[in-house]
């Protein structure tokens, strides 16, 4: 993401822009938090002092209700006159500054059924009894404010207070009654003292409440509205709580709501008398001068900001942007072949180095790149040579795959770990009967390996065709190898000499992997003593062991580049992986593909890796013995002198060697002069333990022999039918026989138990 420096410069001016803006934006955060708290702390104090002080004037007038009730029931124990009552009742308004008017009120029966009352009214500085309050005409037991506290009253309560109302006589104005029970001496109520407390004096100082030009407050009682000094709301006397439109239940203090477009913080104060005060004040008005201060300081904090981050992006840019620029410009020129140039720096310091060791490095890398020229020609001049080694290392391996010899199928491969390699493969015949096939591997790799390899090809081929004895080449294989190995080198070899004429394979193991021999449908490996490795030591001995192969047996033989294959893993390919691959190969598939299988399977396990290993494979199927003769006339000629070296290999003893032979010629006639085929009779054989089978193959018209009727042999030769008598005769001389007409052809099988040994 950021792959240049000036990217990186850039980074670390936005990273610390954004840092002070964060850390001012915290800052800011918590004074507005801060500022908050106590502008709300203030106004709570002030809501609470406002309260108390409310708190203490009612208080004030229920005691002065008390006290005057108190006197009414002394009056009433007297039985004075009314003058005293007004005497009373003055007096003691004039020491109350907080009530408006006030007074005694009796039951009617008290007096006779006459109105009995004294209230005094506040006329400026004076109290004066206001008869007006005496009349039937006021009729002061049926006013609304006298039921309502006289009913509280009857009810047991100390004190009263009415509901807000509107008084035309006296003061004159919106009033709100505390109330006191004047009882007899049986606990009657029989009278109530009652002080009156104006609504618009209290109105005016509720308004004094507003530390904001849209603060407003409430006094309630119960669930009356006493007082509102909301401007928006049209307040009348006795407004219940619940039609006041911000007004929620269970309001406390420190809620938050909306009214008209602004949000509003409440203080709540709950009163002794049962009221309640609300004050509520919009958080903008009352935030505004913190609002404003924060507003200002995160000015001045962004502008100092990008000052000083202006500052260090033109420091950083100057002292290392620039230089850098200059550096990776110069370096580009050196990049692009100029070593000639020189870079000039002094300052800063740190750069003025890194342009001498820039300088330096120009200078090295131009006496290395001549250096490596003449490196690389040399290389190519040995890796041109190699190449001619691995030339010449492939070709010296056999190239004939002697696929006009019917009785075997061969296919070898090796793929070399480095260009050139020591492992090999090679075969070859010893004399017409006899052919040799191996693999070894010469220890370690590259061109001692190589060298190795084609001295010990050369010596098992020489030694091979010299001696021809299984045992004794090896030995002398060993012998010669040893000579002059001051590198100590070895090679581990497998060796099978093969007789085409029996299918008998002899072999011998030199410290090499074990083969894996198809034999009768199985597959496993072989099973064999393993004798020391090659050019170890002198003299030792090395001991074969001997395989019948049948037709269609096989035998693979391969080097530890094989099984030592590593994969990605650390893991190995393994012998058992191998014999598995070996048998999931399906039957009938052409020997090479078995061999390119194997080799694709290892390249596939180790993921198409560098070899750790050359690896050599060569397969070998035995397809049992088998001549081909022409059905021109002399072909018997090629069958008698076959089967004549044939037998005397073979010792067979003069009476098995005659009968075979009169049957095979029998045979032949038959099908060159019958038949009439048109190529080659196939004639295939195989003798195992002294039992001989041979079967004969034409294109002739079908015909089976086992039909014919045998001749009758006891009649005279005269009355004898001509022909019939060399099939019975081949009855008589072979010990099995049996015929089939497959894929177009005749196929004629016989066999003879040899009983006898020369």
């Amino acid at each position: 993401m950021f792959k240049t420096i000036k990217a990186k410069i850039m980074f670390i001016v936005l990273f610390l822009l954004f840092s002070l803006t964060v850390i001012g934006g915290l800052f800011g955060y918590f004074d507005y938090n801060n500022s908050k708290r106590l502008k709300l702390d203030v106004y709570h104090i002030m809501v609470s002092y406002f309260a108390e002080n409310l708190n203490h004037s009612l208080g004030t007038l229920q005691e002065n209700a008390l006290d005057l009730a108190l006197m009414g029931e002394i009056f009433l124990q007297h039985q004075s006159g009314k003058d005293l009552l007004d005497s009373i009742v003055v007096g003691n308004f004039e020491n109350i500054s907080l009530s408006a008017s006030g007074g005694i009120w009796f039951e009617p029966f008290i007096n006779g059924g006459k109105y009995l009352c004294s209230c005094a009214v506040k006329n400026g500085k004076n109290v004066i009894v206001d008869k007006s309050f005496e009349t039937t005409s006021y009729d002061y037991p049926n006013q609304s404010w006298y039921r309502e506290i006289s009913e509280k009253l009857k009810n047991k309560s100390k004190i009263a207070w009415s509901s807000p109302y509107y008084e035309k006589n006296g003061q004159n104005g919106l009033l709100i009654t505390v109330g006191a029970g004047i009882y007899d001496k049986n606990k009657r109520l029989v009278g109530m003292s009652t002080v009156d407390w104006r609504l618009d004096s209290m109105v005016e100082k509720m308004k004094n409440i507003r530390p904001t030009p849209n603060t407003f407050s409430l006094l309630a009682k119960d669930d009356i509205v006493l007082i509102c000094t909301d401007r928006n709301f049209n307040f009348k006397a006795n407004t219940l709580l619940k039609d006041i439109p911000w007004y929620k239940k269970g309001i406390i203090s420190g809620d938050e709501f909306y009214y008209n477009g602004k949000k509003y913080i409440s203080f709540v104060k709950l009163l002794d008398s049962d009221m309640t005060l609300i004050v509520n004040i919009p958080l903008g008005e009352l935030l505004a001068p913190v609002t404003d201060r924060l507003t200002f300081m995160m000015i001045v904090i962004a502008l100092a900001s990008i000052s000083i981050t202006l500052a260090i992006r033109y420091f950083l840019q100057k002292n290392i942007n620039q230089p850098i620029q200059y550096l990776v410009r110069t370096v580009e020129k050196i990049g692009h072949g100029n070593l000639d140039i020189v870079v000039k720096m002094s300052n800063p310091k740190e750069f003025s180095l890194l342009a001498k060791s820039v300088n330096k490095m120009s200078s090295n890398i131009k006496e290395h790149i001549e250096h490596l020229n003449e490196i690389t020609i040399q290389r190519n001049q040995i890796e041109s040579e190699l190449n001619i080694a691995r030339d010449i290392q492939l070709s010296a391996l056999p190239q004939n795959t002697y696929s006009d010899v019917r009785t075997f199928d061969i296919y070898g491969l090796t793929e070399p770990a480095r260009i050139v390699g020591g492992d090999f493969y090679d075969y070859f015949f010893i004399d017409s009967d006899h052919f040799v096939f191996l693999t070894a591997d010469v220890s370690g790799k590259g061109i001692p390996a190589a060298l190795f390899m084609m001295r010990a090809k050369t010596t098992i081929k020489t030694m091979a065709k010299m001696i021809k004895d299984t045992k004794l080449i090896m030995k002398a294989v060993n012998n010669e190898l040893c000579k002059n190995n001051e590198q100590t080198l070895f090679v581990t070899a497998f060796m099978c000499i093969l007789e085409l004429s029996t299918g008998k394979l002899t072999c011998i193991n030199a410290g090499h992997n074990p083969p894996i021999l198809q034999k009768d449908g199985k597959i496993d490996y072989l099973k064999c003593k393993s004798n020391f490795v090659l050019a170890g030591i002198e003299n030792v001995d090395f001991e074969p062991f001997e395989v019948k192969l049948s037709k269609g047996d096989g035998i693979i033989l391969y080097t530890d580049g094989v099984t030592e294959a590593f994969n990605p893993k650390e893991e190995m390919y393994g012998e058992e992986r191998l014999l598995n691959r070996v048998k999931s190969i399906p039957n009938g598939i052409d020997f090479k593909s078995i061999a390119e299988s194997i080799k694709c399977d290892v390249k596939r396990f180790t993921d198409m890796g560098e070899q750790s290993d050359d690896m050599t494979i060569l397969v070998l199927k035995f397809n049992g013995n088998s001549k081909n003769f022409s059905v021109k006339s002399g072909a018997i000629m090629e069958l008698n002198n076959w089967f004549e070296d044939f037998s005397i290999r073979e010792k067979f003893s003069e009476h098995d060697k005659n009968r075979i032979n009169v049957v095979l010629e029998e045979i032949f006639v038959n099908i060159s002069n019958y038949s009439g085929a048109k190529a080659m009779i196939d004639i295939d054989f195989e003798l195992n333990n002294r039992i001989f089978d041979v079967t004969f193959k034409d294109d002739g018209a079908k015909y089976n022999p086992l039909e014919h009727e045998d001749p009758d042999v006891k009649s005279d030769i005269e009355e004898r039918e001509i022909g019939g008598l060399g099939i019975f005769l081949i009855k008589k001389m072979t010990d099995f026989i049996d015929y089939e007409y497959r894929e177009g052809k005749n196929i004629l099988k016989i066999r003879f138990e040899l009983k006898d040994e020369l």
